[in-house]
């Protein structure tokens, strides 16, 4: 799920997959927290988009993002 979920999260879910992922979203807690987690860390890229961040920063954001992936996703 972590494929359409991170389309979903970017914009660029269209038509039956689209469908699909925000009715599996709207059951299942889990992935709905993942969903969530994603936006708002594209939300948070968009609002730094000036600043380069340190490559400690790069890596602790990839490790949250790790961490928060659904088993199996």
């Amino acid at each position: 799920m972590e494929g359409p979920l991170n389309k979903v999260a970017d914009g660029t879910a269209r038509g039956l997959g689209l469908w699909y992922t925000l009715s599996h979203v709207a059951h299942c807690p889990q992935c709905r927290r993942f969903l969530e987690s994603l936006k708002a860390m594209i939300g948070k890229l968009h609002r730094a988009r000036e600043v380069e961040p340190s490559e400690e920063s790069v890596q602790r954001m990839l490790n949250a993002y790790r961490m928060s992936a659904p088993p199996g996703g």
